[in-house]
């Protein structure tokens, strides 16, 4: 029997494999969980400066920063532990 992929099935697949990663950095270090929180949920490939406004400054959403927050609070409170 063939199966098509659910694309709620996808998402909640992403979501575990992005969780997954967060939870490695964070028994890494504050960097890596920096990182991976701005890739990750923000959508910002590097936090290196590039000098050019088109890739320096990004457009998010508030949902988007909120969660980014609620990670990184998260993962210091787990780090203070």
């Amino acid at each position: 029997m063939n199966r098509k992929t659910n694309p709620t099935d996808k998402s909640v697949r992403n979501l575990v494999a992005r969780q997954r990663r967060i939870e490695k950095a964070r028994a890494g270090n504050q960097d890596a969980t920096i990182r991976l929180i701005a890739r990750d949920i923000l959508g910002i490939e590097t936090l290196d400066t590039r000098d050019s406004d088109g890739l320096d400054f990004h457009d998010l959403a508030v949902w988007q920063i909120r969660k980014a927050l609620e990670t990184a609070y998260e993962a210091g409170r787990k780090t203070a532990r």
